[in-house]
């Protein structure tokens, strides 16, 4: 598994630490954020995003930064 040091070195151009805005097609449901980090290291799989079973995906933008807070320290 790559590392978070590793992305950030070989795609410095991309904004680690900010939550990537998500649109489920054929979804009635708002948009996610998601923690870029998660996705570069564990994929994303539409139908878990719209279970809400990930816990590095959220409505709230500010609940996404939280856990990139916690989670992902540079």
């Amino acid at each position: 598994m790559i590392s978070e040091e590793e992305l950030r070195r070989r795609y410095p151009e991309i904004p680690w630490d900010l939550p990537v805005p998500i649109h489920v097609p054929l979804s009635r449901v708002p948009s996610y954020f998601v923690c870029r980090y998660c996705i570069a290291m564990y994929g994303l799989k539409a139908q878990a995003l719209i279970a809400e079973e990930v816990a590095y995906a959220s409505r709230r933008r500010n609940d996404v930064l939280v856990h990139i807070g916690e989670e992902h320290t540079s």
